[in-house]
């Protein structure tokens, strides 16, 4: 399994090479959703998930962003959770945090 992660990783930073910003944070949501070798999950479709959905952010599609991190409340709170492994300042970190943010907001809304 770690040779699929390693390799799944390697695309997903591939995929991010342009956003150098948000890539330390995309692992550690990947491999914070992945979980320890007794509890892995997916670890191919965990990437995806996360790349897609941060290349949506930063594609300024922040509502498509939000409903994915809607509809799975373990990626939202690993995406919270991480969210301190931003790059500390940029217009990429700022989409990131205010559509996490907005999806917490929207889920607290919805529950209430």
């Amino acid at each position: 399994m770690t040779d699929r992660l390693d390799d799944a990783l390697s695309w997903m930073e591939a995929e991010l090479a342009g956003h150098p910003g948000v890539r330390a944070f995309a692992e550690a949501v990947v491999r914070h959703l992945v979980g320890p070798p007794a509890e892995r999950s997916p670890a191919e479709e965990v990437v995806e998930t996360v790349t897609r959905t941060l290349l949506q952010i930063l594609a300024q599609d922040g509502d498509a962003a939000m409903r994915t991190l809607l509809g799975d409340p373990q990626l939202l709170a690993s995406f919270f959770q991480n969210a301190d492994l931003l790059a500390p300042r940029g217009a990429e970190s700022r989409a990131v945090t205010q559509t996490v943010m907005r999806a917490v907001g929207h889920g607290w809304e919805r529950s209430a």
